[in-house]
Order: structure tokens, then C-alpha cells, then sequence
């Protein structure tokens, strides 16, 4: 839907439509690279592309009519692509921390591929692609990737819970096959970070440890998965908001990473590469079937019916003639049916069509008295002459 600015806006919504391209390359980049090993250097790049994404989404919330916006102009899919956004600046509440809503920041970044659809908006003036062809293309690119966040969100879930079901178990084990040794422990598994005996955190170096707040920073981090593997059922409380076990284990989920990574990797690439066709594929059958629409439009606006008849020749029968057969194309069936309109059989003549719609013998040019009419009138006029004409057809 083409939305116009209010009034002052215009040239900041230019601006921001002009760099809002860079920025959701930008953003699909670092969104590619969080899972990969560089991933500590993009946290921050990203934090501070999801905060111009909040500022973006803030100004044409208030350049646009709200609900004009909001619901016809995709608002809303700008908006979830600005959450993590939101989140970073809620991060140290309360409440997102005691949930970890955090955790589903990352989730909402995928929302931004969306925009990439909107990055080839100058498709739109190359080929001349109606509002009905972008509109069908984003619908079609919001479901598929709403499809795929919520099958990420699954994976992501499953694949953690029963790599985490399978360390607890293969801990457990070990604990009892070394005699609860927790020096072979160490010494056969290099993620474990810390060890929990009687209600006491030691470091790989058998040294108690104290900082409790640094380790729930690692259960937060955005870097590696840290989980608590408990080897006994008993919990002890070192603060009023960390529980762990008396006898237990943390340590990072380095294979569980890597995996998720190859995963998530493997999702993006297929969503990026479906989105892409998508964009130029559906793009251009979309707009090839326009062009037949806008074919009949511009002939009839123009009064020359040439390149109308031109693009109808190829489907008439063994007879010259142009007739509607069953399960053919609707938009194949309109391009006869105009064609036919347009003739001198079917009309007693283009003149008489002009005369009808007041243009006279000659077109625009030819008839003084029209010439004054607006356009907009002429079109209404040719368009209740078609009218009146199906009614007699038919």
C-alpha cells in the first residue's frame, strides 16, 4: 500500500528509505555471523544496528497514520524487527531478567530479513510493479518467515533439552564411574568451568569461588551456554535469585553451540535463499500477469486499441476468432474479452467508442469541446461506455 508521509516528514522518511537498505544488508550480515566464530566481534555492531532499528520504527510511527501503518503498511513487521531493540534497553529489569526474555531477542532479529524484501523496492520502479505485486510478495514473505521463527524457536528449544538430558545423564555416570572424583572430571571434560561440592563453588584450580554474580552472568551470556548439571537433588541458595545444586557441575555446552550454529546457519540460508526467490521469481510472474491488467487499462485511457489487438492475435481460434474457453487463464479471458470490445465488429467502430466516451473522431487532440474535460472524467466516461456495452452483450 502506498502510504504518504505527514506533512514535515517527507524528507526525513527519504532519508531514512534511502540508508534503510545498507542497514538490513548490515543487519542480515550480522545476523549470518552471530552463529559463526566472529560472533563476539557482531554483538555490539548488532546492539547498535537493532537500537537504529527502534529509532527507525519510533519516527515513521509518527510520520505515518497510525493504524494506515501499522496494519496496511507493514508497521507491524518493523516493529517486531526493532524488539531486540526494546530488549536491549529493558535488558536490566527486572522482569525480562527474571524470565530471560532476552533469549528471544535473537529470535526477533530474524524478523528483520523481512526488510529485505522492502530493500528491493527500486525493483518497483525498474519494472514498473504495481502496489498489488509488492503487497502480494510481502504477504507471502511474512508468512514463511513468521513459519520459520517459529520452527527456529522449536529446534532451538529441542536441540538444547535433549543435548542437555543427554550431558546430565553422561555426567551422572561418570561421577559414579570415577568414585565422585571431580578431578577426573576436569581432567576429561576442559568445558566444565566450575564444580559444586557440599555447597561450595570451586574453580578449575580447586579454589573457592565467591562472585556469585559472575556466574549468573554466565547463564546471560550472549557468547557460549552455560548449564548446571546437577549430581545430586538437593539445591543450596548462594543468593536470594541463584539456586544451584550441592553437588554439581557448570559448564559451557560447546558441542550443543556448534551444533546449533551449523542449524542455524543451515535455516537462514534456506529462509534468505526462498525470500530470494521470492523477490525476482514471484516478482516477475506477478508482474507479467499485470502487464495484461495494465495493457487494457493504458489502451482503453489512450484510446488506441493497436497493442491491445497486437497482444490478442496469438489467442484466437482455427476461425480469427477471439472466444473464451473453459480453464483458461482469467487474466487470458480478459485480454479477449477487452480485444474484442476494442474492434469495429464488435463496436461498429473505435469512433463510435470515442464518440460514446466524448472524445470525438480523432481522440484527445481532435475534439476542442473535450479537450477541456479532465482526464480522470474521460476515463469515467470510457469506462461506463464498456459498461453499458457488457450489458448488451450480455
Amino acid at each position: 500500500m502506498v502510504m504518504h508521509p505527514r506533512v514535515g516528514f517527507k524528507r526525513v522518511i527519504d532519508i531514512i528509505d534511502g540508508v534503510n537498505p545498507f542497514l538490513v544488508v548490515l543487519s542480515i550480515v550480522g545476523l549470518f555471523c552471530e552463529y559463526t566464530s566472529i560472533k563476539e566481534y557482531v554483538l555490539m555492531p548488532n546492539q547498535i544496528i537493532s537500537v537504529i532499528f527502534v529509532v527507525d520504527f519510533v519516527i515513521r510511527f509518527i510520520s505515518f497514520d497510525i493504524k494506515k501503518y501499522f496494519f496496511k503498511g507493514y508497521g507491524w513487521v518493523d516493529f517486531l524487527a526493532s524488539l531486540p531493540g526494546f530488549f536491549f534497553f529493558l535488558g536490566n529489569t527486572p522482569l525480562l531478567t527474571m524470565f530471560k526474555i532476552v533469549k528471544i531477542g535473537r529470535f526477533f532479529r530474524i524478523i528483520r530479513i523481512l526488510r529485505f524484501l522492502r530493500v528491493f523496492n527500486f525493483l518497483k520502479k525498474m519494472k514498473s510493479d504495481s502496489t498489488w505485486v509488492q503487497d502480494r510478495i510481502m504477504q507471502i514473505g511474512v508468512t514463511i518467515v513468521l513459519v520459520f521463527v517459529v520452527g527456529i524457536i522449536f529446534v532451538d528449544n529441542r536441540v538444547k533439552s535433549s543435548f542437555y538430558a543427554q550431558e546430565v545423564k553422561s555426567m551422572s555416570n561418570l561421577y559414579k564411574a570415577y568414585d565422585s572424583d571431580f578431578l577426573k572430571l576436569l581432567d576429561m571434560d576442559k568445558d566444565i568451568v566450575y564444580y559444586i561440592s557440599d555447597g561450595n563453588i570451586y574453580n578449575r584450580d580447586g579454589i573457592v569461588y565467591t562472585n556469585y554474580e559472575e556466574i549468573k552472568t554466565l547463564f546471560n551470556s550472549d557468547l557460549k551456554t552455560y548449564v548446571t548439571i546437577p549430581l545430586t537433588s538437593e539445591l543450596f541458595r548462594p543468593t536470594d535469585s541463584l539456586a544451584l545444586p550441592t553437588t554439581g557441575i557448570i559448564k559451557s555446552l560447546g558441542i550443543v553451540d556448534q551444533y546449533q550454529n551449523r542449524i542455524m546457519l543451515g535455516l537462514l540460508t534456506t529462509l534468505l535463499f526462498i525470500l530470494t526467490i521470492i523477490i525476482f521469481y514471484m516478482g516477475f510472474v506477478f508482474a507479467k500477469d499485470m502487464q495484461i491488467i495494465q495493457l487494457v487499462i493504458d489502451s482503453f485511457d489512450a484510446g488506441d486499441d493497436l497493442l491491445l489487438k497486437q497482444e490478442a492475435e496469438c489467442y484466437k481460434d482455427e476461425n480469427g476468432e477471439l472466444k473464451i474457453v473453459p480453464d483458461e487463464s482469467e487474466l487470458i479471458s480478459l485480454l479477449k474479452v477487452a480485444a474484442n470490445i476494442s474492434t469495429k465488429d464488435n463496436l461498429g467502430g473505435n469512433d463510435m467508442l470515442l464518440s460514446l466516451a466524448g472524445l470525438g473522431n480523432g481522440g484527445l487532440e481532435s475534439n476542442n469541446t473535450s479537450s477541456d474535460k479532465e482526464i480522470p472524467e474521460l476515463i469515467s466516461d470510457l469506462e461506463y461506455t464498456i459498461g453499458r456495452i457488457y450489458q448488451k452483450k450480455s
